[in-house]
């Protein structure tokens, strides 16, 4: 849920996984800090920051209402941005695409890319999906007490892995795996050197224009604004909420997760033709002309 239709977080009490002062560089959000503004005027001006964020809130709220009224619990999984199989939002997918055909196009140097990370992996938000399900028939749930209570009817729960990289440091850890070789069919080869054969010359593996990826410039060097990550802008969040309550643990490791995230859109490049020209397209206009060029050799 992105916190942007709700006021600053709240800065009393314990300060999330880091115990620190709340400030944004060190200060994981809580659930409790979903609380929008007072004045009318300021929750119009964040709804039309965030129309997406401001709706999902009012799913909670709309939860809320109904709860009371009819009785009935409900549990909303507040997920941050999502890496993984069959994440179709094509951030991820379209950043592989970037380190692994056009490398050599540098991403901008700037603030932003020190901005610390809070990720989902596909694959955990199913587990939490499943551990929340296996957790209606316990006994809190069924006690009288629990039936009374409007807080125990009511649960959200933030779900990330517990790194929180900065976005440098996640981008370099795509591109690692964006550059690895990755073998060849023998009759690719074959036509590789029939194509060498009649001009002397032929286009490198796509792996070879991955040089230190990502590189990083400055606005005057060429550098190309980087549009997918974060697309939620208050930092990271705490997932203590969800590891206390329900005794549930992100089952990946971030490392794991970008691993999975590669192999799959590895082989969804050509699995899904469709869909890797959506990914193609939403590049930036210079990375994508430099990705579609090298693609063709790569998969003709």
């Amino acid at each position: 849920l992105e916190t942007r239709v709700c006021g600053k977080p709240r800065d009393s009490g314990p300060s999330g996984d880091s115990g620190r002062s709340p400030d944004r560089s060190s200060r994981h959000l809580r659930e409790s800090d979903a609380v929008r503004p007072s004045s009318e005027k300021e929750k119009q001006r964040l709804k039309g920051k965030d129309s997406y964020g401001h709706k999902k809130l009012r799913c909670e709220e709309y939860l809320a209402r109904k709860s009371g009224k009819y009785n009935f619990a409900s549990t909303s999984l507040r997920l941050c941005d999502v890496i993984g199989p069959y994440d179709n939002t094509d951030r991820f997918w379209s950043s592989y695409l970037w380190f692994k055909y056009a490398g050599d196009q540098p991403v901008r140097s700037d603030g932003e890319l020190q901005t610390r990370l809070s990720l989902t992996s596909s694959q955990d938000a199913v587990s939490a999906i499943i551990r929340v399900l296996q957790n209606v028939s316990g006994p809190g749930i069924d006690s009288k007490e629990s039936r009374d209570s409007y807080r125990s009817r009511l649960k959200s729960y933030n779900v990330a892995m517990k790194e929180t990289p900065s976005l440098l440091e996640f981008l370099r850890m795509i591109a690692s795996h964006a550059k690895q070789p990755r073998p060849r069919k023998a009759e690719d080869s074959k036509e590789m050197e029939e194509e060498k054969n009649r001009d002397g010359k032929t286009d490198p593996s796509p792996q070879s224009y991955n040089i230190d990826v990502p590189m990083v410039k400055s606005k005057d060097e060429g550098g190309i604004p980087y549009p997918y990550f974060p697309s939620v802008t208050r930092g990271p969040v705490s997932v203590q909420s969800i590891v206390k309550a329900l005794k549930w643990e992100p089952p990946m490791t971030l490392a794991e997760a970008v691993k999975k995230a590669c192999e799959f859109f590895e082989m969804a490049e050509t699995d899904f033709p469709e869909e890797a020209a959506e990914a193609v397209k939403n590049l930036p206009r210079r990375v994508r002309s430099m990705v579609k060029s090298r693609m063709r050799p790569a998969f003709s």
